[in-house]
């Protein structure tokens, strides 16, 4: 009998299978995470995405590879685009560097070469060593804090058509006024170059631009209505628009402490730089007007030099409250920086036209700048002071430099003047000409010290240079107009 060859063992076949089936359904899993995974990648690298928020595109396997050497060469193009700009760069500097007579130093910030340009828009002669320059953005920055825009801040120009309409056009002029120090020869020295007065009137006797208002421009703003200088008089006094200069005080304060113009306080010229003394009141003020009337004695004593820039110019500030009106304000870092935009405006609000080769304020024919600074006159001090060049890198440098040189007890009585002020209207004198005032009152640091010896000993080199400049430039004026002398405005 033969024997059936046993069958296999059904529950053991049923296994095989379903291991195989397992085994299947994992391989597959990965094929398909990996695919997934593939396509979620190439995805992210092209920033696609499906527009039901689902990635439901499959991208095959290479895809990202093309990709990465895709953005490789976008790179590499990118690179060598910002290579030939800088080289671009490079050439533009190096051309401007002989354009503008510019030391080729290390220092090639293209901001700094904004500066130098304006510098020889200016007519600045003779060579600038770019790394003394302060960047253009610096200066913006120091005195347009608030707005940023790189224009000057003038007050009262709302005055300006009835003020054409009211007056006779044969005596409308314009006199300078202002604090000590704050540029009102600069003013008149600008005025007089740059504009013709209504009727053509241009010369000295033809009182257009006085060197100062009638009633006289150091003078507290009520001797608009109780003096009379010697020089300049005039047929009608409402008639002369006052210009009155005003200066950032720190800067101001420093300046009066080195040269005071006979006024008076506790404090020594050589310590200036170390501290302004203004813990001492002020003594006494040379004004020329005295007294309202026999019993009503003008005040020329302060609580400190603080409080002196505060309260001379709170009537101006506050026009219409002291019935100041009409006048214009205009800071003397405009004069410096901005000249030509100041004077247009001041010009047209008389009714005056440029008297320039061109009629375009800020064409480089359209505008005389003044670039020396001998101001002889008596309590000017010494020749060689501030020149247009010299001015520029001085007020140029932050602001809060020159706090630096302040003690805490300076800094706490500045606080208290400014800040502290009570009066709301006042205290936004400081906004409205866009001045930086700084709330610290510690003792300055040892480096902060020293910041501020460097930048005295760089600006006596700068004066000393300034002096051998104004000296040549003296020398070919009086060979030109045949040995006679001229008076030059002052940038300080």
């Amino acid at each position: 009998m033969m024997t059936k060859p046993p069958k296999d063992n059904p529950r053991k076949s049923s296994l095989r299978v379903m291991m195989e089936i397992l085994v299947a359904l994992c391989l597959f899993e990965m094929y398909a995470y990996h695919q997934l995974a593939l396509t979620t990648q190439t995805l992210d690298m092209n920033g696609l995405d499906d527009p039901e928020g689902e990635r439901t595109k499959l991208v095959a396997p290479n895809v990202h590879r093309k990709q990465r050497k895709k953005d490789q060469h976008d790179k590499i193009g990118r690179h060598k685009k910002r290579s030939q700009e800088m080289k671009l760069q490079r050439q533009e500097i190096k051309k401007a560097h002989q354009e503008l007579n510019v030391e080729d130093d290390a220092d090639s910030d293209p901001d700094k070469l904004k500066t130098a340009e304006k510098l020889r828009h200016m007519g600045v002669s003779g060579d600038i060593k770019l790394s003394e320059l302060p960047s253009w953005s610096q200066i913006v920055d120091n005195f347009n804090s608030y707005s940023q825009d790189d224009e000057p801040v003038i007050l009262g120009l709302e005055y300006c058509e009835d003020f054409r309409k009211s007056k006779d056009p044969k005596l409308i002029g314009v006199g300078p006024a202002g604090l000590f120090s704050t540029g009102t020869n600069l003013i008149n020295a600008l005025v007089r170059s740059n504009c013709m007065g209504p009727h053509h009137r241009g010369s000295m006797g033809d009182k257009f631009a006085l060197v100062q208002v009638p009633y006289g421009k150091h003078n507290p703003a009520d001797a608009r209505f109780h003096h009379q200088v010697k020089m300049p008089v005039v047929d009608d006094r409402e008639s002369i628009l006052p210009i009155v200069a005003i200066r950032h005080p720190y800067t101001w304060m420093s300046a009066m402490c080195t040269h005071s113009y006979r006024t008076k306080w506790r404090h020594k010229k050589e310590e200036c730089h170390k501290t302004l003394h203004l813990d001492h009141p002020v003594l006494e003020v040379p004004w020329g007007f005295k007294k309202y009337n026999e019993t009503h004695n003008v005040t020329n004593s302060y609580q400190s030099l603080a409080h002196m820039w505060k309260d001379w110019y709170k009537p101006y500030f506050l026009d219409s409250q002291y019935n100041q009106m009409p006048r214009l304000m205009v800071r003397h870092e405009d004069m410096v920086y901005r000249p030509e935009k100041v004077v247009s405006k001041i010009c047209d609000c008389v009714g005056g036209t440029n008297r320039n080769k061109n009629p375009d304020w800020e064409h480089k024919d359209g505008f005389e700048y003044e670039e020396e600074s001998a101001n002889q006159g008596r309590g000017h001090g010494g020749g060689g002071r501030s020149g247009l060049l010299t001015a520029v890198i001085k007020y140029g440098q932050p602001i809060q430099h020159w706090y630096d040189q302040y003690t805490a007890s300076d800094r706490n009585v500045m606080k208290e003047a400014f800040q502290g002020e009570s009066d709301p209207e006042l205290r936004k004198i400081f906004e409205t000409f866009q001045y930086k005032l700084s709330d610290e009152t510690r003792e300055p640091t040892k480096k902060e010290k020293m910041r501020v010896a460097e930048r005295l000993y760089a600006a006596e080199k700068h004066k000393d240079a300034e002096k051998e400049t104004v000296a040549k430039l003296q020398v070919k004026r009086k060979a030109a107009l045949g040995g006679k002398t001229l008076t030059h405005a002052t940038h300080a």
